[in-house]
């Protein structure tokens, strides 16, 4: 379990950038191309994406959703890395 905010940002990104698939609801599950979470830790803090997404985390009880839907510019981010993913 995350110890602070920036350790639950990080879990955050970890988890997205593994390409976590959508719950399973029969056949529509959807499964993400993998990302660097290196990189996209590296451009989220160059955005300042991840500063948002730490004063985000810093509230008790956040989700990895909330802390997601904080930075709109994380989430282009990860779609456009998604995108270079599948090329």
């Amino acid at each position: 379990m995350a110890d602070g905010p920036l350790e639950h940002v990080l879990v955050a990104i970890r988890l997205k950038a593994m390409g976590m698939a959508t719950m399973p609801t029969g056949e529509h599950s959807v499964i993400y191309p993998a990302v660097d979470y290196k990189v996209l830790g590296r451009r989220l803090k160059e955005n300042g994406s991840l500063t948002k997404m730490v004063k985000c985390a810093s509230a008790n009880y956040v989700s990895v959703l909330e802390v997601w839907q904080s930075a709109p510019e994380a989430i282009a981010v990860l779609q456009e890395m998604r995108k270079e993913a599948t090329k």
